[in-house]
């Protein structure tokens, strides 16, 4: 296996250093916690810490870019009565 592909997957996930920074939190469950906090998907080892995807995370932390805001309803009309 060369060391290429590995660099190219290290892109894709955040490694645990920027996720503790990122989080401010060291321990897996909270760093959970905040990630579930901001609708984040992760994904849990077998060891128990976390695997967050880049573009998930640069998403969640850039927010809405385009002005668009995201009200759950699709473009039309909303004929559900709350």
């Amino acid at each position: 296996m060369s060391a290429e592909p590995q660099i190219q997957a290290r892109g894709l996930i955040l490694d645990d250093d920027e996720l503790q920074r990122i989080t401010g939190y060291r321990k897996p469950a909270s760093q959970a916690r905040f990630l579930e906090g901001m609708r984040v998907a992760y994904q849990r080892r077998k060891d128990g810490s976390l695997v967050v995807g880049r573009a998930a995370m640069e998403r969640a932390l850039l927010g809405d870019q385009d002005g668009d805001v995201d009200d759950g309803v699709a473009d039309g009309i909303n004929w559900k009565v709350k």
